[in-house]
């Protein structure tokens, strides 16, 4: 049993580990690993990571493209970075980061809700049985509702993550790149 632990930890350290270099003239190191990350002589570690988001963004000039920006940020309570990686570099590093930081916070943030803790993501709250939503109004204030998740559907529009009733009068709309952990909603 020991033998299988130990085998067990050293593949997660494995599947963790990745190291590569940033930028094209000036470059700074990038580091995952079981002792934390490091980037631009600072380094977070594992357990201080509360917060995570990533994704890419096209870009183009007159309609031709000029290529995808592909973006990761993480941090702590009180510091928080960003950087842009090679789409090869993105899919590593992102692949790793999920595995060492954001399998915790999403089970941190499942044993929350079942406890009875309410979160924030942006501006909305949710908790274990439901969330409040939004109806933006032109002419009138917005309404906001409760609603049970066995209401609600999920989707994507380019770049959020959305969740509503099927009318999608009330909507609850997250960006990936700014909003923190909605990987993890």
């Amino acid at each position: 049993i020991a033998e299988k632990s130990q085998a067990k930890e050293t593949a997660f350290e494995q599947d963790i580990t990745y190291e590569t270099s940033v930028g094209k003239i000036f470059t700074d190191r990038l580091k995952i690993s079981p002792q934390g990350i490091e980037w631009k002589e600072s380094t977070w570690t594992l357990d201080t990571i509360t917060r995570i988001r990533w994704g890419g963004v096209r870009r183009s000039v007159n309609g031709i493209p000029t290529g995808t920006t592909y973006s990761v940020y993480f941090g702590s309570e009180t510091n928080f970075t960003g950087i842009n990686l090679s789409k090869s570099q993105y899919n590593k590093f992102v692949d790793c980061l999920w595995k060492a930081v954001g399998v915790n916070i999403l089970t941190n943030t499942l044993k929350g809700l079942q406890s009875g803790k309410q979160y924030v993501f942006g501006t909305t709250e949710i908790n274990d049985e439901g969330i409040v939503l939004e109806k933006y109004n032109f002419f009138s204030a917005n309404e906001k509702r409760y609603f049970r998740w066995s209401e609600l559907v999920l989707w994507n529009d380019p770049g959020c993550f959305c969740i509503g009733p099927k009318d999608k009068k009330f909507r609850a709309s997250f960006s990936y790149l700014d909003h923190d952990n909605i990987h993890i909603l």
